[in-house]
């Protein structure tokens, strides 16, 4: 596999016929096509590859995916971050029909009680997300969860259906008003409750 940064903002992979394996991307029906499941789980996997061997990061911005089949089976990825561009840009480009967009996502979940939390825990079919959990002083529970995302796909949708989702964490409750219960891995940790 070889790494091309194009200026800041974008980043050309080449993977060879015996890279396209190892990660799962293969062709569909249309020659010209992949099978997005297997590129989902693959993109993350070579995006941390890109940041250790040539230091392109997308932290926590949307990018523009790109794939497209070369001969013997071998592809070329594009990665094209989208956050220098306006947001009417950035709306007509993830709109479009045959792109892939995929972005890191911090999610934060207020809960009322324990049972509520644990039951939205136990609901979710990813448990090795990355997760922090917090309580405040009036014994409400919050979880901040980061995931990766294709395309808008959560994998955190059982955690809405059972807390409510806030915009930040509430400045206080790293504080005074609250303690940190779990760091990293407190979805693995409550599943087993």
């Amino acid at each position: 596999m070889k790494f091309l940064r194009i200026g800041l903002n974008k980043l050309k992979v080449s993977l060879t016929p015996a890279d396209c394996e190892y990660y799962g991307i293969t062709r569909g029906e249309d020659p010209d096509s992949f099978d997005k499941k297997e590129v989902r789980e693959a993109v993350f996997c070579i995006l941390a590859e890109a940041k250790e061997r040539c230091g392109f990061d997308i932290a926590d911005e949307k990018v523009l995916i790109q794939l497209y089949p070369s001969e013997e089976g071998a592809c070329e990825l594009f990665v094209t971050k989208l956050g220098t561009l306006t947001a009417r840009e950035r709306d007509e480009v993830t709109r479009s029909s045959g792109v892939t967009c995929a972005e890191c996502v911090t999610n934060i979940f207020r809960f009322s009680e324990l049972d509520t939390l644990l039951r939205g825990v136990r609901a979710l079919t990813d448990k090795t997300l990355a997760s922090d959990l917090f309580i405040d002083s009036g014994g409400a529970y919050y979880i901040r969860v980061k995931e990766n995302t294709i395309d808008g796909r959560s994998s955190v949708l059982p955690l809405f259906e059972f807390g409510d989702k806030i915009p930040e964490l509430p400045y206080d409750i790293e504080g005074e008003r609250g303690r940190l219960l779990c760091r990293g891995e407190a979805i693995a940790k409550l599943s087993k409750l």
